[in-house]
């Protein structure tokens, strides 16, 4: 006997949990994405609020997470940093102040010197929340920023174009001195 389509969809609906992770309600509140990130600043707030009417598991089981920063480099390479260890969850509001003096210098450390940030919004902060007694764990990312802060940000090839224009226009103007005299 066939089991109809419909039948089969409702059973599964209704008795497989879902595949949805549950983000136990976070919420990033803060910095303002509309600010860019201060990478030479000694002090970023980072802020959340826990809404558990949004959680659609057992939130009892979320007790803290690991947080992240997260930043696109402009050859496209994402590099992540554990900014904090174990950060408790508790109900309502909370922050974490986050000193970026220690990945600035690990920046400036990596490739040589030659790293470059992408410009423009692709920078976040992600919390990795542990399941405690659970199976699992699950990840929430903020609202995306720019920065500033940083001697290198924005395109190599662009920063490398411009070199060569400026020696190209040295060139031209070397060359008509010397055709003058």
């Amino acid at each position: 006997m066939r089991v109809p389509s419909i039948a089969l969809a409702f059973f599964l609906a209704t008795t497989v949990p879902s595949a949805q992770a549950d983000d136990g309600g976070l919420i990033f509140t803060g910095p303002d994405p509309d600010s860019p990130l201060n990478l030479s600043s000694n002090a970023i707030r980072i802020s959340w609020t826990i809404d558990r009417a949004r959680s659609i598991g057992n939130w009892q089981h979320w007790r803290s997470f690991d947080l992240h920063y997260i930043t696109l480099t402009s050859g496209g390479t994402t590099v992540d940093y554990t900014i904090g260890r174990n950060v408790s969850i508790p109900d309502g509001d909370s922050s974490f102040t986050w000193d970026p003096s220690s990945i600035l210098q690990g920046l400036n450390d990596s490739g040589n010197g030659d790293l470059w940030l992408e410009d423009g919004e692709e920078h976040y902060f992600e919390a990795r929340i542990k399941n405690m007694g659970r199976w699992g764990a699950t990840t929430v990312p903020s609202e995306k920023y720019a920065v500033e802060g940083y001697d290198r940000i924005g395109s190599l090839a662009a920063q490398l174009n411009c070199s060569f224009v400026k020696m190209a226009v040295g060139l031209a103007i070397s060359g008509a001195w010397i055709a003058l005299f």
